[in-house]
């Protein structure tokens, strides 16, 4: 099972509102794991 969650901004965010976004997918988890893609700006703040 995949699941994917997409946001774009102009301006800077946490990324940790993507992570919450999947909490509406968690039944039926099966472990497979999660990718977040972060590009397009410096995420050094988020470290």
């Amino acid at each position: 099972m995949c699941r994917l969650a997409l946001k774009t901004a102009n301006e800077p965010f946490s990324p940790y509102e993507v992570l919450t976004a999947m909490e509406a997918m968690q039944e039926g988890y099966d472990g497979s794991g999660l990718g977040l893609l972060l590009r397009g700006m410096e995420f050094e703040d988020f470290k």
